[in-house]
């Protein structure tokens, strides 16, 4: 069936590996250590770390590349057929502090926002972020 459709399977040895899958590999690991010394936090939460290799991998994928299928489209583009929103995907930097608000607004004097960390947009229907309170 793979012979019909002209696709060619190359098996690697086990502990070797195709050069182009390790240095994406090197690349993912390289913008998540980045991203991790540029924090100002000594420890950081799983979850931020969690986040930090979904947002590299995400960001890969945001701009077109030379060697890809079109150099006018990004993979993302090509695969979910979304394009990138800056106003609702870039606001924050992952683990910014910022002052998210609630919906719920009375006329008290409790603080309308809360503070916390900022850890990425969500998806779906209602579109909002995740924060780390």
């Amino acid at each position: 069936m793979l012979d019909d459709m002209g696709v060619t399977i190359d098996p690697t040895a086990a502990g070797d590996h195709k050069p182009t899958a390790e240095r994406n590999n090197q690349t993912l690991k390289e913008r998540v250590r980045v991203a991790l010394a540029r924090l100002p936090y000594k420890v950081v939460p799983k979850v931020i770390t969690e986040c930090l290799g979904r947002r590299a991998a995400k960001l890969l994928n945001v701009f077109p590349q030379k060697d890809n299928i079109s150099s006018h489209f990004s993979p993302q583009q090509l695969i979910d057929n979304v394009n990138i929103n800056y106003k609702s995907d870039m606001v924050a930097e992952l683990g910014q502090y910022v002052h998210a608000i609630g919906t719920d607004s009375n006329n008290s004097m409790e603080p309308r926002s809360i503070e916390a960390i900022y850890i990425e947009p969500t998806k779906g229907q209602r579109t909002g972020h995740r924060v780390l309170n």
